[in-house]
């Protein structure tokens, strides 16, 4: 059952809740030119799942339904009530222990677009007309077993734009992600790239990776021929849903944010901003979340950069279990929010810039199976995170596309060193989602002493090579690369001074804040110093 929400811009409906009769018939009132009904149904346990409610099938008690504002729990029976207007989403917010229907291209089931209009029109097509509201809205839910430890796949900005790009997209990462053992994926914007028309292809590729998807919305999902936001999402709607909702898993709390706010007609005109009415939802919402739980944000514009981030920090003050996640970017960094930065949590709040799926728009040189290499402009390769959830606890992994597990860092170094310059060559290492807590090490030789790095800020030296190589190529070779980026996440040191020539294994240990350690190693080669040619007399 599509159940349809850009519900943003819904006038606040404060705590205005219409009693309804038991008759299946709804109420309504007007206020001046905006019109109040009321949404009644059952939230229910269908065993048999055929998505109706049978005889002996009950309600289920205490779970959330939202208008996008107002959050309400059903009563013993599982029935609710709430008020909507007439471009309204209502979904109900998934209780641990519970799964939505799917759809043959798994996707949760968990909410009905209120269009009796249907969407304007635009260029790609939005929301079908809905019709009046139905006397009931009603929603199965099966019961379904969910340990508290499990694994989640944090997947951003595909960015899909055309036939090609939706072919990297699936021998890159679909069929890599199709193997990994996870509960679900989240998806983390620009699931488009401004070609709306290529979402069903998309839909078909993230049904592949055979787990339930829950997407977000990005700034390239938005319909940009439209004066303003108010129905910027609408071809969003019709194929993925609500741009905000949340869902619970385990013992943690998801809640799937739209703060791309579409400010005109173009491309450019967007900003980074949570508006009132989601911040209402979102207040609304954790009201009803124990404090126990981890809470999860997930978005597409970094939390760090939004223009309200401090509404949002607020809303979040008095969780002592926070953590967010966001793509946009097309950079890595792992941000530990603290009080310097207007954070008031009991506990400082990690946020990670999870960096993309297609890396810098599929772009680079192909490699031999045919997929641009599309390395971020921080350094760091596209992929996609692996977050591991125990309780209310959990780990970051960065997972590199095609690449091993345990490769979670690149070494630069030269391969060929001279004597005489080893006191000035660095050694510089990127490390994939590490943060100003990570601890990184080196040694050169295995009986030799650790040495510890120095982390700093600047432009990745191997990204800045690939930069080069591809631009002295001719340009049918390959896609664009974009300028270099400073990175947040490299850390360096000198050579030992006593090398001697001969090969030497350099080997990088990092441990990252959840206390994971890590190890890579590159081999260099030591040789005697050039001799200056004789001379002829």
């Amino acid at each position: 059952m599509v159940i349809n929400l850009k519900n943003k811009r819904m006038i606040g409906l404060g705590c205005l809740v219409i009693l309804l009769s038991l008759s299946g018939v709804y109420a309504q009132e007007n206020r001046g030119s905006v019109s109040i009904q009321t949404a009644q149904g059952v939230v229910f346990n269908d065993a048999n799942q055929n998505g109706i409610q049978d005889a002996r099938e009950k309600g289920l008690a205490n779970v959330c339904v939202s208008n996008g504002i107002e959050v309400v729990k059903t009563d013993t029976q599982g029935k609710y009530q709430i008020p909507v207007e007439e471009n309204a989403i209502i979904f109900i917010i998934k209780p641990s222990g519970w799964k939505t229907p799917m759809n043959a291209l798994n996707q949760p089931q968990f909410y009905y677009i209120h269009k009796p209009e249907g969407s304007p029109q635009t260029k790609y097509p939005g929301v079908s007309p809905t019709g009046p509201l139905p006397a009931k809205i009603n929603f199965p839910l099966y019961a379904s077993y969910e340990n508290d430890k499990f694994t989640a796949v944090f997947l951003g900005d595909p960015q899909t734009g055309s036939g090609p790009y939706v072919d990297y997209f699936l021998h890159d990462i679909v069929e890599e992600v199709a193997g990994v053992d996870a509960s679900f994926v989240a998806t983390l914007g620009d699931n488009g790239a401004n070609r709306l028309d290529v979402y069903p292809a998309l839909r078909q590729a993230y049904a592949l990776m055979g787990k339930p998807v829950y997407p977000t919305l990005g700034n390239h999902d938005e319909n940009f021929d439209v004066a303003g936001d108010k129905y910027s999402t609408e071809t969003y709607q019709k194929f993925f849903g609500p741009p905000y909702y949340s869902y619970n898993y385990g013992k943690v709390h998801f809640i799937v944010l739209d703060d791309v706010y579409l400010a005109g007609e173009s491309t450019e005109h967007y900003r980074g901003l949570v508006v009132p009415e989601e911040l209402e939802f979102i207040k609304n919402d954790l009201a009803l979340v124990p404090r126990d739980r981890l809470v999860v944000m997930m978005m597409h514009i970094p939390l760090v950069n939004l223009e309200n981030k401090q509404e949002v920090y607020d809303l979040l003050a008095d969780r002592p279990y926070t953590f967010s996640i966001s793509g946009h970017t097309h950079s890595q960094d792992f941000r530990i929010v603290r009080e310097k930065d207007g954070w008031k949590g009991p506990n400082p709040h990690f946020h990670f810039i999870n960096g993309t799926a297609c890396g810098m728009w599929w772009g680079g040189q192909k490699d031999e199976v045919g997929i641009p290499h599309s390395m971020m402009n921080d350094g760091t390769p596209n992929g996609y995170a692996l977050v591991h959830f125990e309780g209310n606890k959990f780990k970051i992994q960065y997972k590199a596309a095609r690449r091993p597990a345990d490769y979670q860092m690149n070494i630069f170094a030269p391969s060929e060193i001279e004597v005489k310059d080893i006191m000035t060559t660095e050694v510089v290492v990127n490390v994939f989602a590490g943060s100003d807590e990570s601890k990184v090490r080196m040694r050169v030789g295995k009986d030799s002493p650790w040495i510890p790095m120095a982390q700093y800020e600047g432009v990745d030296p191997s990204y800045q090579y690939l930069f080069d190589e591809t631009n002295s190529a001719k340009p049918s070779q390959h896609g664009p690369l974009f300028r270099t980026r400073k990175s947040t996440h490299l850390w360096k040191a000198l050579l030992p001074l006593k090398l001697v020539p001969g090969t030497w294994m350099v080997e990088v240990e990092t441990t990252d804040v959840f206390g994971t350690t890590y190890l890579q190693r590159r081999a260099i080669r030591i040789k005697e110093d050039s001799q200056p040619e004789k001379t002829e007399l």
